[in-house]
C-alpha cells in the first residue's frame, strides 16, 4: 500500500484546512498590498471584494479560479522571502504554521501580520473581520459573517426537525496512515452542526494518526472521507484490512462526494460543506 509519513499527510491536510468570483484590477503604491499565505485567506480576500490588494499568495491557494494569475510567494507555511520582499506587501495572511523567525523577520519590516489557524466557525467569523480591518472592508466583512450564521442557523433550524437517532460519525480525512479529525477542529463541529455524532471528541489534537482496531472501537455508523488523496475512492476504507466489522463499512456508508477544500478548509464555503453533510447524513439513515 501506499506509504505516507505522518508530516507529509499532515501539510496535505493543512493546505485543505487550511470563492467569490471578481475580477483583479489594478493597485497603487498608496494601496494596501497583500500576500496570502493560507488558501481560505485567499478566499476570504475575494469574499469581501479585495482581490485588486491582492499581490501574492502561495502555490497552496487554489479558490477562486481567478486567484491563479497571482504571483506566488512561496509554498503554504514556507513562503520565499526573497520573492515575497519583491512584491512590497503591508499585509501578509497566514496559518499559524509560519514559524516565529519568518514571522519575527516580517514584523521587523513592518509588515502587519495576521497569523492565525481558526480552529473554530467563531474563530473563522473573527478572523473574517480582522481580514476586513485590514483590507478597508470591514461593512462587507460583517455582512459576510451575518450571511454564515444565518446559514449555519438554516441548517440547525433544519436539523432541529429530524427526530431520528443521530449517526455516528467519524471523518477520515487519510487512509494510510489512517488519520482522523480530532474533537477540537472546526470539522468535528461542522459534523455536529449537521446532525452527527462525531466519534472523535475524546481526541484533543487536530488530525491523528490511529490504527484500525482503534476504528472498529469508534464503531461508526457513517464514514466522512473527503477526497484528499488524488484517485483514492471509498474502495480504499471498503477493503483495508481489519475494518470489516465496522457498521460504516458493511453497510458501504462512506460519504466521499464533499469536497476536501469545502470541509476541511475553514473560510467562507465551509458553511456549503455543513448543508451538504447535513444533506448526506439525512439521505444515509
Amino acid at each position: 500500500m501506499f506509504k505516507t509519513s505522518l508530516p507529509a499527510v499532515l501539510a496535505l491536510i493543512c493546505v485543505f484546512i487550511c470563492g467569490c468570483n471578481t475580477q483583479q484590477g489594478p493597485n497603487s503604491e498608496n494601496d494596501v498590498r497583500v500576500v496570502s499565505l493560507s488558501p481560505n485567506y485567499t478566499e476570504i480576500v475575494y469574499c469581501l471584494g479585495a482581490e485588486n490588494l491582492l499581490v501574492g499568495r502561495s502555490d497552496a491557494c487554489n479558490y477562486p479560479p481567478e486567484s491563479q494569475s497571482v504571483p506566488i510567494a512561496g509554498q503554504y507555511a514556507s513562503p520565499n522571502l526573497e520573492k515575497l520582499y519583491t512584491l512590497r506587501p503591508t499585509v501578509v495572511l497566514s496559518a499559524d504554521f509560519i514559524d516565529d523567525r519568518i514571522h519575527n523577520e516580517l514584523l521587523s519590516r513592518g509588515i502587519d501580520v495576521y497569523r492565525k489557524d481558526p480552529k473554530t466557525f467563531d474563530e473563522l467569523f473573527e478572523a473574517i473581520r480582522q481580514i476586513g480591518k485590514r483590507v478597508k472592508k470591514e461593512a462587507e466583512a460583517d455582512a459576510l459573517v451575518k450571511k454564515l450564521q444565518s446559514e449555519l442557523a438554516d441548517v440547525q433550524h433544519s436539523v432541529a426537525q429530524n427526530t431520528t437517532q443521530p449517526p455516528r460519525v467519524l471523518v477520515v480525512v487519510w487512509h494510510n496512515p489512517m488519520c482522523i479529525v480530532g474533537g477540537n477542529t472546526f470539522v468535528a463541529q461542522a459534523v455536529r452542526l449537521a446532525g452527527g455524532v462525531n466519534l472523535s471528541d475524546d481526541l484533543s489534537k487536530q488530525y491523528v494518526n490511529v490504527s484500525p482496531e482503534r476504528i472498529v472501537e469508534y464503531s461508526p455508523d457513517i464514514i466522512l472521507f473527503p477526497q484528499m488523496e488524488a484517485g483514492v475512492t471509498a474502495e480504499a476504507l471498503l477493503n483495508y484490512p481489519g475494518l470489516e466489522s465496522v457498521p460504516a463499512i458493511k453497510n458501504k456508508r462512506i460519504i466521499t462526494d464533499i469536497p476536501g477544500d469545502v470541509i476541511l478548509r475553514p473560510g467562507p464555503r465551509l458553511t456549503e460543506g455543513v448543508k451538504m453533510l447535513a444533506e448526506r447524513l439525512k439521505t444515509s439513515e
